[in-house]
């Protein structure tokens, strides 16, 4: 499925793409494809945090508040590298998946023209 004009392919919407192939071979997921639901389920939730704490950070005028925000947006956003890192890791870790994410990677759409 080539990306689309308003879609950027990431390392997460290339591991949902695997995910969805296995589900539609009805395959049995393995111990490592489901560590990498996992994780891409618990990035999305901690992006979602993310910009929540950005929202707050913008609005806090308060000198008392305005550093702890400061230290929870930053464990966050360190949290998501942390993520991010892990996702990769398992994707390059795969030659099945590594092959994947390479021909992902090479595709071209309208959006890249």
């Amino acid at each position: 499925m080539p990306p689309t004009s308003s879609r950027v392919w990431t390392s997460a919407t290339r591991s949902a793409q695997i995910t969805l192939h296995a589900i539609v071979k009805r395959l049995q997921p393995s111990v490592a494809q489901q560590r990498l639901k996992a994780l891409v389920a618990r990035l999305a939730q901690v992006t979602g945090d993310l910009t929540i704490q950005k929202q707050r950070k913008s609005t806090v005028a308060d000198a008392e508040t305005s550093p702890a925000s400061t230290r929870s947006l930053f464990c966050s956003s360190v949290r998501a590298a942390d993520l991010k890192g892990e996702i990769a890791s398992l994707i390059d870790d795969d030659p099945l998946w590594a092959c994947l994410d390479q021909v992902f990677g090479s595709v071209k759409g309208p959006a890249y023209s």
